[in-house]
C-alpha cells in the first residue's frame, strides 16, 4: 500500500516541485544527483529537513547496476543533468557542455523499501525514467499516481513506457503539455487544500485528481502520442522546418491563435487500476501464478502449455473470457480455470 501523505520528487532540480508538495502538506522524499543543486536545496529547505518533512537522497538512479557509483554529466543548463550518454551528447550538440562527476548510485527499489511507497511519484531524470519504473517491479506496493517525462524522439520509446506502466498495474493515463505549465491553476477542490499556487516554467505542475481532462486507456494514449510525435518530426528539434528557420514562426503563430504550445514536451501521468474484483482476479490468475501453482504440486507446465496459457490470459486482459484447460497429468481429467470479464 502507498502512504497517503507521502510524495517522491525524483529529479528535484531546484526544488520547484518539492516546494509545492510541502506547501500542500505532504511529506517529501526528493532525489537529486547534482551536488550544487543539493547544497542549494539543503539551505533552502533547512527547516523542512530539520523537522523530518523532507528527506533528500543524494545520487543518481541508473540502469547500470555494476557499480556503487555512476558518471553524472553536470550540464551548464542544470535541467539537462543526466547519466545517459545520448542525452549528454544531445545537450552538447545544442551548445550546453557538461562536467563529468562521479556520484553515488541510488537503488530505487531499496529507497522505496526504506522510505515507503508514495501516494504520488514524480519522475523526471533525463533518460532514466524507465529505469525507475523497472525497479518498481521489485517492490510489491504501487503509488496511486505517478508521472514520467515522455520520450519524444521515437514512438517505440513511448510504447515501451506505456507497456511498462501497464505491467505495473496502471490503466488510466493523461498527457500533459509541459511547455506553458505556468498557466495551470489548481481546482477549488482536489488534492489537499488549494493554495492559489503559481507554477514556474520548468516545474511539473498539477498531479493526481487535480489534473484536468479525461483519463485515457492505453490505446487512446498511444494514438495521441502518435500525433504528438508527428508534430515533433515536422516542427521539433532537427526537423526540416527548424533547419529552414520556419518552426519558430509556425509555433508562435499557433500559440497566438490557439493559446497552446506545439510541439513542446510532455509528461505522462498514470493512475493505478481500481483494485476491484476483475483486476484482483487478473493478479491472482496471471500466468506466472497459475504456473507456480502447478509446479508446487509437482506438475510443471510444458513450454507449449505455458505459451497457450499466456495467449488465453492476453485475450482475457483485452476483454474476452478467460478459459484455459489442461489435461490432468495423473487422472486424465481436465483442470479448468474460468473467469468472466463481466466480473467488473
Amino acid at each position: 500500500m502507498f502512504e497517503p501523505d507521502l510524495i517522491y520528487d525524483v529529479g528535484m532540480h531546484k526544488g520547484e516541485d518539492t516546494e509545492y508538495y510541502l506547501a500542500k502538506g505532504f511529506r517529501v522524499v526528493a532525489f537529486e544527483a547534482n551536488p550544487a543543486l543539493i547544497a542549494a536545496a539543503r539551505q533552502r529547505f533547512a527547516a523542512e529537513l530539520a523537522d523530518g518533512r523532507l528527506v533528500i537522497v543524494e545520487g543518481a538512479i541508473s540502469d547500470d547496476t555494476s557499480s556503487d557509483t555512476v558518471t553524472f554529466y553536470q550540464s551548464s543548463m542544470s535541467v539537462w543533468g543526466t547519466v545517459c550518454d545520448s542525452f549528454e551528447a544531445r545537450a552538447h550538440e545544442r551548445g550546453q557542455p557538461s562536467n563529468r562527476l562521479t556520484v553515488p548510485r541510488v537503488d530505487f527499489a531499496e529507497a522505496l523499501q526504506r522510505y515507503g511507497v508514495p501516494y504520488y511519484l514524480k519522475i523526471d531524470i533525463e533518460g532514466m525514467d524507465l529505469a525507475c519504473l523497472k525497479a518498481m517491479e521489485r517492490v510489491p506496493g504501487r503509488p496511486k499516481y505517478l508521472s514520467i517525462e515522455s520520450t519524444w524522439t521515437h514512438f517505440s520509446g513511448v510504447e515501451e513506457e506505456i507497456a511498462q506502466l501497464s505491467r505495473l498495474g496502471y490503466d488510466g493515463f493523461k498527457i500533459v503539455q509541459q511547455q506553458g505549465i505556468s498557466a495551470q491553476r489548481e481546482p477549488a477542490v482536489g488534492e489537499s487544500r488549494a493554495l492559489g499556487w503559481r507554477f514556474r516554467e520548468g516545474s511539473s505542475g498539477l498531479f493526481g485528481a487535480d489534473l484536468p481532462g479525461e483519463w485515457m486507456g492505453r490505446e487512446k494514449t498511444l494514438d495521441r502520442y502518435a500525433s504528438i510525435l508527428r508534430l515533433h518530426r515536422w516542427l521539433g528539434y532537427k526537423s526540416l522546418a527548424q533547419r529552414l528557420g520556419l518552426a519558430r514562426f509556425v509555433t508562435r503563430a499557433y500559440r497566438i491563435v490557439t493559446g497552446r504550445y506545439i510541439p513542446g514536451w510532455h509528461d505522462t501521468h498514470a493512475r493505478l487500476a481500481d483494485p476491484g474484483p476483475h483486476n484482483m482476479a487478473k493478479h491472482l490468475y496471471k500466468p506466472a501464478t497459475i504456473a507456480a501453482s502447478f509446479e508446487r504440486d509437482g506438475h510443471p507446465l510444458s513450454v507449449a502449455e505455458r505459451a497457450d496459457l499466456e495467449r488465453c490470459w492476453a485475450a482475457w486482459t483485452s476483454g474476452d473470457t478467460f478459459e484455459w484447460t489442461r489435461p490432468d497429468p495423473i487422472e486424465g481429467k481436465r483442470n479448468t480455470a474460468v473467469l468472466q470479464s463481466e466480473l467488473t
